[in-house]
């Protein structure tokens, strides 16, 4: 009797190791500049060279505000250019008053005008806004109330203002995850059914053959935060509740980072309740230190030239169960690190590239040689038997060759079974 055998029935897949090598840092520059804008003003001035300046001697609300528009956390810098006029119109010792985007004051900054050269600029405010709710908004100042008396000459009492330049450094993060848990138990406890630091996840792309591989019974997926710099979290009870919504249980996020030349940034982390971080399966950062971003600060961490995997692990106690990763530059934490690709913002991919899935070539199959996708074969033996080579090309390292039979005889908790003999020169027996 003849037997039908379809080519389809050899499916293997793979499981896709970094290797750590040298690092640099990239240029410090900017994320965002204003340009030289005009300040908004209430009050009475009048004009002062190319710009303007007022009486001092009058408390009635008179002063310019300079706001560039932005609504972030990150470095501020505000430059004001000296007005070019007489110095009987500068200021002595105004108070310049900076605010956070919910109308409350972050702090204030004294530049005094006497002496300054006109039409050159001059750094009133450079600072690093480091508090969750610290968002930057505007700056500004009252005439009366913020200028020193008398002023830069005896018996009179006036100020100017300029045109203002900002610049900022808004920090970025990893906004794009792929997660899994959650699990009942500690931050040390580890009930996924693999050695952490060689954990790898995958978000379900495509279940027609299958499903993704399990761990401790738990199927991971993606989750994108949203930008995380004071809105969002990886939030195991809000957006990646499906991966946690849980008490007295941890969770995990992983991500894939990519380093065009190598680089070595420092982490900034930040966890409700305890957290531990791997990088390319080195342990970088761990304890408690609840609950607001960036609390732990690592060293500088080498990154080799290429893809790196990060993976986040948080255990909740009660209540909030959440964190955030940001990358900054490895010799000083106030700017983003350079030398890592950010994605539309965020340092991470929860998500493999096209160019890295495994590559199978079946050589043998059921007697024939280089047998083509969909052929069907036919002969008297019920024995199948099928060999070739598999590879990878990206970062995941190579695990093992399964194949699939259309779920026909394969018990367990996925689709998948190993082949009789695995490697990157593989064969297997069906009878």
């Amino acid at each position: 009797m003849l037997t039908k055998v379809s080519a389809r029935h050899v499916f293997p897949t793979l499981c896709l190791v970094c290797v750590l090598s040298a690092c640099w840092s990239g240029v410090l520059a900017y994320t965002h500049d204003s340009g030289e804008f005009d300040p908004s003003i209430n009050g009475a001035w009048y004009s002062c060279g190319n710009d303007k300046a007022t009486s001092a001697g009058t408390n009635d609300g008179r002063g310019p505000t300079w706001d560039p528009g932005w609504d972030f956390r990150g470095i501020f810098r505000f430059d004001e250019r000296c007005a070019n006029c007489a110095d009987t119109n500068h200021g002595k010792n105004v108070v310049h008053h900076l605010y956070r985007r919910d109308g409350s004051q972050w702090g204030t900054r004294t530049w005094s005008q006497c002496g300054c050269s006109g039409n050159s600029w001059y750094t009133v405010a450079n600072d690093a806004w480091w508090g969750d709710s610290d968002r930057v908004w505007r700056v500004k100042f009252d005439a009366y109330n913020d200028t020193a008396y008398p002023n830069c000459y005896t018996n009179y009492n006036a100020v100017s203002m300029g045109k203002g330049h900002c610049y900022g450094e808004k920090w970025d993060y990893i906004n794009d995850w792929v997660c899994l848990g959650g699990y009942s138990g500690t931050i040390n406890d580890n009930a996924t059914g693999w050695t952490e630091s060689d954990i790898y996840l995958y978000p379900a792309v495509d279940t027609s053959h299958g499903n993704v591989f399990t761990y401790g019974g738990k199927v991971p997926g993606r989750v994108q935060t949203g930008d995380c710099n004071w809105a969002n979290k990886l939030d195991w009870k809000g957006n990646a509740a499906s991966y946690g919504n849980c008490d007295n249980c941890y969770s995990y996020g992983f991500a894939w980072m990519y380093s065009p030349g190598g680089a070595g940034p420092k982490f900034l982390i930040g966890a409700d309740d305890d957290q531990k971080t791997w990088v390319n399966g080195t342990l970088i950062s761990s304890g408690t230190n609840c609950c607001n971003r960036d609390n732990f600060e690592t060293g500088s961490i080498s990154m080799p030239a290429g893809w790196s995997r990060i993976l986040f692990k948080v255990r909740n106690g009660s209540g909030g169960f959440n964190g955030t990763v940001s990358l900054r530059n490895g010799g000083d934490r106030n700017w983003n690190e350079g030398s890592v690709t950010r994605y539309n913002g965020s340092y991470g991919l929860g998500y493999e590239q096209d160019d890295w899935y495994p590559r199978i070539d079946v050589a043998s199959f059921y007697g024939s040689s280089n047998p083509q996708p969909n052929a069907n074969f036919y002969g008297n033996d019920t024995t199948v038997t099928a060999s070739g080579t598999a590879w990878v090309t990206g970062p995941v390292p190579f695990w093992k060759v399964m194949h699939f039979e259309w779920g026909y005889g394969i018990s367990g908790d996925t689709n998948y079974a190993d082949v009789t003999s695995s490697g990157t020169n593989w064969s297997h027996t069906q009878t």
